[in-house]
C-alpha cells in the first residue's frame, strides 16, 4: 500500500507540473471500466486510479498533433481510435439539438450508434465554477437502458489539443454500452438525460474495515469522500440516431489449458471497436478474476484488449465482454483470438493478492 501512495504521488507531480492550470483534467477523461460497484463515490481509495487517469490523458494529449478544428472534432480524434474512425469517416449524424436552462445551454451535436457503441458529442455554453455533466442516462423507447461507458472532453483554452474556448464553455464525448440493443433495427429512438453537477466535501463519518491481521487487530481507517451536488438541469433529449448492426460471429468454442476451460461465445465486430465474449469457471484462489487478450485479423493486424467488463454467466460459469478498441471491421479472413493470462485478485487478503495463469488459450474462426 506504501507503494500505491508513492506512485500516486509521483503522478499528481507530474500533472501538476504538465498539465496547464486552464485545462480541467476531470472532463478531459474519464473511464468507466466495466459496471459500478456499490461503495462509496470518491473515496481516498482510488487516489491510485485517478492520478493514472491524469498520466493517461498527459500522454493522450502530448501526441495530439492535428491542425486546428472544432473542439468536438478534437475530442472525437484524441481519445480513443474508434471514436476517431467515426469521425473521420463522417459516420456521426449532426442533430443539433439544443436546451437552455438557467442560463446555462447543452448542445448535442453528433450522434452515432452501432451494435457496440452509442456515441453522443455534445458541448456546454453559460456554466460558471467547477462544474461538470454528470448522472447521466440514456433509455430507448422500450424503456432499455445503456450504461455510460467513458467519457473525454475539454474546456477553456488547451494548447495541447488546439482549442481555445470562451469561458464558460466545453465539448464533450460520451459512450454507452449498446448491448441491450437486439436485432438490427434501422434506427434507434433514445431519450437523454444529463444534469450538471459540482463536488463538494461529504461528511467523513464513514470508516472502511481492514479484515484482522496475524495479530487478530482490527484497524479502522477514516475514508475521505466526495459527493456529487446538482447545479443544473435535467436536461432531456429526445432523438433518433441510425443503427449500425456490424457483424456478428457465434465462435461457440472451447478450449482447455492451464487446468481452466474457456469458451469464447461471440465476436461483434462494429466500426467503434471489437468485443469478445469469454467465458469459464472462475478457478479456486481468488474471488475476483479478469484476463489479458490479444486479436489478430485476417489481414494480421493485432491489437490488444483495452477493457475487460464481467457480465452474468450460466451457473458456475461467469462471463467477461473484452474490448479491442480500434475498427476493424471490413478485414475478412481467419481471425485468432488469444487470451494470454488469466489474473484473479484475492480482495479479502490485505494487501491484496494476485493470483496468474498462464496460457494461451487461442481461438480461430472465419470472418466473411
Amino acid at each position: 500500500m506504501d507503494n500505491n501512495r508513492n506512485i500516486a504521488q509521483v503522478l499528481h507531480e507530474i500533472a501538476e507540473d504538465e498539465v496547464p492550470a486552464t485545462l480541467d483534467m476531470w472532463p478531459a477523461i474519464k473511464g468507466r471500466l466495466g459496471p459500478r460497484r456499490p461503495a462509496p463515490r470518491w473515496t481516498m481509495v482510488t487516489r491510485l486510479s485517478w492520478a493514472s487517469l491524469i498520466l493517461v490523458a498527459l500522454l493522450l494529449l502530448g501526441g495530439v498533433a492535428y491542425a486546428l478544428s472544432p473542439a468536438l472534432g478534437q475530442v472525437f480524434r484524441a481519445f480513443f481510435p474508434g471514436w476517431r474512425h467515426v469521425e473521420e469517416a463522417h459516420l456521426a449524424q449532426d442533430i443539433s439539438l439544443s436546451q437552455t436552462i438557467d442560463g446555462v445551454t447543452v448542445t448535442l451535436e453528433r450522434v452515432y450508434a452501432d451494435a457496440n457503441e452509442i456515441i453522443i458529442g455534445y458541448t456546454v455554453k453559460g456554466a460558471t465554477g467547477p462544474v461538470q455533466v454528470s448522472r447521466t442516462t440514456l433509455t430507448d423507447e422500450q424503456g432499455r437502458v445503456f450504461p455510460e461507458m467513458a467519457g473525454a472532453g475539454v474546456m477553456g483554452s488547451s494548447a495541447l489539443l488546439g482549442v481555445n474556448l470562451p469561458p464558460g464553455e466545453g465539448a464533450y464525448v460520451t459512450a454507452f454500452d449498446a448491448s441491450p440493443v437486439e436485432g438490427a433495427p434501422a434506427a434507434l429512438r433514445l431519450h437523454l438525460t444529463m444534469h450538471l453537477v459540482r463536488l463538494v466535501p461529504a461528511e467523513e463519518d464513514a470508516s472502511t474495515v481492514i479484515p484482522p491481521q496475524p495479530t487478530d487487530t482490527t484497524l479502522l481507517v477514516p475514508v475521505q469522500t466526495m459527493r456529487e451536488e446538482v447545479v443544473g438541469g435535467p436536461f432531456t433529449f429526445d432523438f433518433s440516431v441510425p443503427f449500425i448492426p456490424g457483424q456478428t460471429i457465434e465462435a461457440d468454442q472451447i478450449i482447455e489449458e492451464a487446468g481452466v476451460a474457456i469458451r469464447l461465445e461471440q465476436v461483434v465486430i462494429a466500426p467503434s471497436e471489437t468485443r469478445a465474449i469469454v467465458c469459464f469457471a472462475p478457478p479456486a484462489g481468488a474471488d475476483h478474476w479478469t484476463l489479458l487478450a490479444t486479436l489478430t485479423t485476417g489481414d494480421g493486424h493485432q491489437v490488444s484488449a483495452s477493457n475487460v467488463s464481467p457480465l452474468d454467466g450460466v451457473g458456475e460459469e461467469r462471463c467477461q465482454r473484452v474490448s479491442f478498441p480500434e475498427p476493424l471491421h471490413n478485414r475478412p479472413g481467419l481471425w485468432t483470438l488469444e487470451v494470454t493470462e488469466l489474473i484473479g485478485t484475492d480482495l479479502t487478503q490485505i494487501p491484496t493478492r494476485d493470483v496468474r495463469l498462464s496460457g494461451p488459450w487461442t481461438f480461430r474462426f472465419s470472418v466473411p
